[in-house]
């Protein structure tokens, strides 16, 4: 009879901690999943559009950001409505970025080179971030 005790003690044991563990388990991957309304930004992809443009390919080249940037409040307005931007024309590739601000920051780039006579490759990055 002692036996059987043991046996039904174990069992409520081992019971109680498996409901502990299913109860962790639920609350680390259902109840702390992110909700449905939370949506995350994605990522623009500009740059695919940008580099078909010849007035963006003409500023780059020039390594005018001021050109580079009225181009792109001329073409795409609703972009510089909702994203404030910095743009980082450079020769070197491996160059460190400009100072921004503590956000999610997203980055475009495109290497740019001249035409077939000249040379001048350049590195265009644009970082844009949420206003």
């Amino acid at each position: 009879m002692v036996r059987k005790m043991n046996k039904r003690a174990y069992m409520m044991t081992f019971e109680a901690v498996l409901a502990i563990i299913l109860s962790f388990l639920f609350i680390t991957f259902i109840v702390t999943s992110r909700s449905p309304t939370e949506i995350k930004k994605q990522s623009v992809n500009l740059a695919l559009i940008l580099k078909d443009n010849p007035d963006f390919r003409n500023c780059a080249l020039a390594s005018n950001v001021s050109c580079l940037n009225s181009s792109l409040e001329l073409h795409y307005p609703d972009f510089t409505k909702v994203f404030a931007y910095d743009f980082n024309i450079t020769i070197d590739p491996r160059l460190p970025p400009p100072e921004l601000p503590s956000k999610d920051i997203f980055v475009e780039s495109l290497f740019i080179t001249g035409n077939n006579t000249y040379s001048y490759p350049r590195v265009v990055r644009l970082y844009y971030w949420e206003k």
